[in-house]
């Protein structure tokens, strides 16, 4: 990995080089690579974790000052008990996949000794924009790699000492091994988002992992092809049949276990006949877990004689109502 301050079209050049190299090598050498990432960053933890600190100082005196959302500050923290372990696991795992490459996915006979095959291949140069999480610099190498796609990789500038960390450390790994470094490029000065966004000659598809704000700038700037979605998939569908205590796993584990995600449930959507009987075992157990509700009037009247001390009507019109099932 480069971590670099080349221009735009020079980072985008030496990717399209590195993933012509990267998409012919056998499994066994972007396995090896894997391997060899996965062992300098678990021996590199404390110098990680060093500068995950750093940035993690520096968010918080922002979020102080009202410049970062506390929810980013929140996904910055590479400490959190496990979070690194699991950042480590997850290159290991990557690694266990079934090669994605020269797959036969589906073969037709056109005519006598004509056969149209449709086979699985690299799509080439990935452009990945990202906020905040620094454990996604390990993620993308791992599944690019794997892959064999070069990526270009812009992290958010609250997580740069961690990126910058991480970066140097894969960057060692990837010179031992087959893998050409220059597959992957850590791009770190903002104002090359919008040059890169327009190189369709060299990149060929650009990802962006973040807020709304940031995918919908992505979506309208780029002259290539973006996979992403400006609204997180936030909703959950209770059932009028549904039983309550999967429900309130299910319903809890998707709002508490990390809040800060930008999946974590915000919404939750009751069929009418669940509104006296499963969902106020649910609302019970996400307010025992210090979760705010902002009930509609159906939802609050159902809950009312329970919870009526801790509801209170929500201040904005709810995007959906409940709902009817056909008989």
């Amino acid at each position: 990995m480069s971590l670099t301050n080349a221009t735009p079209l020079e980072v985008a050049k030496a990717a399209q080089v590195g993933s012509r190299r990267l998409a012919v090598l056998p499994t066994d050498e972007r396995n090896a690579a894997l391997i060899a990432i996965h062992k300098a960053l678990a021996d590199a933890k404390d110098e990680v974790l060093a500068a995950n600190k750093q940035d993690l100082e520096d968010a918080n005196k922002a979020a102080a000052g009202g410049t970062l959302r506390q929810s980013l500050v929140k996904r910055l923290d590479l400490g959190k008990p496990g979070k690194y372990e699991d950042m480590l696991q997850g290159i290991l795992d990557v690694r266990d996949l079934e090669d994605p490459i020269n797959k036969t996915t589906a073969r037709t006979l056109l005519d006598d000794n004509l056969i149209l095959s449709r086979v699985t291949c690299p799509i080439g140069v990935l452009l990945i924009i990202f906020e905040a999480r620094p454990e996604v610099i390990a993620n993308i190498s791992a599944l690019a790699i794997k892959s064999g796609n070069a990526a270009i990789l812009k992290g958010g500038r609250e997580s740069s000492h961690s990126f910058a960390a991480i970066a140097s450390i894969i960057s060692h790994a990837l010179s031992t091994t087959s893998v050409p470094s220059d597959c992957l490029q850590l791009v770190q000065t903002r104002d090359v988002i919008a040059d890169l966004l327009k190189l369709d000659s060299y990149i060929d598809l650009c990802i962006p992992r973040g807020g709304n704000e940031l995918v919908r700038y992505v979506k309208t700037t780029a002259s290539i092809p973006v996979l992403g979605h400006a609204d997180g998939i936030c909703t959950t569908y209770l059932c009028a049949d549904y039983p309550a205590d999967k429900a309130t796993k299910i319903i809890v584990d998707a709002k508490v276990s990390y809040p800060a995600g930008c999946n974590a449930l915000e919404q939750l959507l009751v069929h009418e006949d669940a509104l006296a009987t499963t969902l106020p075992p649910v609302a019970q157990a996400l307010l025992e877990k210090g979760v705010s509700l902002r009930c509609d009037a159906p939802s609050l009247s159902a809950l009312k004689k329970a919870l009526d001390p801790i509801l209170r009507p929500s201040s904005k019109k709810p995007r959906r109502r409940t709902t009817k099932q056909n008989s």
